[in-house]
């Protein structure tokens, strides 16, 4: 594109994709990548919901619980940045920064099927599909509890992996994770800076309701279900048409909008079409992991 600008701040010839954005929401015009974001040094605040574009020549803030790491970046990726992650000790892995992303951890299952816990069968497999985006659904979803996943520095014990389709072998580290920091993204000087919110909401507890939903043409149906889940106990089956979704229809509902309903309660009331009768049940969040 010959330009791109965001507020009063412009980026010449900067490359663009195009892809569909209508399943995200109907007020979502288009993704700021780091193809754009690169010229400058981006502090993300989550706690605040505000983003602060600034001169990487201004010195960062470092306070005692800041952490640094340096990062690649590579044109193949998007110039997102790249950070070094280990996971139990004994896997090493590169790591991409995806903000976007809606889960803590996204690894292919290249890597998946070496941690101990995979090995050891603590692993759940999806009916269907729990994992997708913009650019399209992977066609089978597993997630399980790492011993320990090391983050440029940064240790989670028991950490919920889940896993992505994907041609390398590449982590994404996603929203989740970066929502209980502050987050400056010096791209010219390559270093990331994290610095930990007061309000710890980074849980291991895993606790969901284990459906996952897709827009077909002018339908929203059940994409995915965890093995084991409130979902599956409550024998909804995939396919399945949603009609609403705590009493919103989810004609008015983008996936983004039902993503956000099953994060923020602990129960979910569902009204759906399954074998041409309505239905409706309640699910109520349960740990995937470990007694509910």
């Amino acid at each position: 594109m010959d330009s791109i600008t965001v507020e009063d701040i412009k980026v010449n010839q900067c490359a663009a994709a195009v892809i569909d954005l209508s399943k995200i929401g109907s007020n979502v015009d288009g993704i700021l990548g780091s193809n754009f974001l690169r010229f400058f040094k981006v502090t993300i605040d989550y706690q605040t919901q505000k983003i602060i574009f600034s001169n990487s020549n201004n010195p960062t803030k470092i306070y005692k619980n800041t952490l640094q790491i340096p990062f690649q970046q590579k044109l193949k990726y998007g110039y997102a940045p790249i950070i070094a992650c280990y996971i139990d000790d004994k896997i090493s892995a590169k790591c991409i920064i995806d903000t976007g992303a809606p889960f803590l951890a996204g690894i292919p299952f290249s890597i998946m099927k070496k941690i101990k816990a995979f090995k050891n069968g603590n692993v759940i497999e999806a009916k269907g599909t729990m994992s997708g985006g913009a650019f399209g659904t992977d066609e089978k979803s597993f997630i399980l509890l790492a011993d320990k996943l090391n983050i440029g520095g940064f240790i989670i014990t028991d950490a919920p992996l889940i896993s992505k389709n994907a041609k390398d072998d590449n982590l994404l580290i996603g929203e989740r994770f970066l929502s209980n920091f502050k987050i400056t993204i010096d791209y010219p000087n390559s270093k990331l800076f994290l610095t930990r919110n007061k309000s710890n909401t980074l849980k291991n507890d895993l606790e969901s309701f284990g459906i996952a939903f897709n827009k077909l043409e002018d339908k929203t149906v059940v994409m995915g279900i965890w093995s084991g889940s409130a979902a599956d106990n409550g024998q909804i089956k995939i396919g399945d048409e949603v009609i609403s979704i705590n009493s919103i229809k989810t004609e008015d509902l983008s996936i983004g909008d039902m993503a956000n309903i099953s994060r923020n309660n602990t129960e979910l009331n569902l009204k759906y079409l399954s074998d041409n009768q309505v239905k409706n049940i309640t699910l109520n969040k349960k740990k995937l992991f470990g007694n509910s």
